[in-house]
């Protein structure tokens, strides 16, 4: 993969504690979890994380319950959290090119 330019931007190859259908099955049981948890919410990413051991997803809302229910049924193997977003405040628009 290292020589295959195109794949190297595109691959993500782990060598970790579970296996792509560990990680698909922990995201179908999570995503049943979350639904059931969460009426309005939304999962917006799902991915292992960088050792291959735990299975991390982006959802909102995230509240003290879905944590709770997440460590009660999954331990360490599914951890939930908020999306990382970014507020740079009304000032930033000053920064933003115009089209004069």
């Amino acid at each position: 993969l290292a020589e295959d330019q195109l794949l190297r931007d595109k691959v993500r190859v782990i060598n970790g504690k579970y296996t792509q259908a560990d990680f698909d099955e922990l995201q179908a049981s999570a995503s049943d979890l979350y639904k059931a948890t969460s009426k309005n919410g939304s999962i917006d990413m799902v991915s292992p994380n960088d050792t291959g051991d735990q299975l991390i997803i982006y959802a909102k809302p995230v509240t003290d319950s879905i944590n709770k229910a997440f460590q009660k049924k999954f331990g360490n193997k599914v951890v939930i959290q908020r999306p990382i977003t970014y507020n740079f405040g009304l000032d930033q628009r000053k920064l933003a090119p115009t089209n004069k």
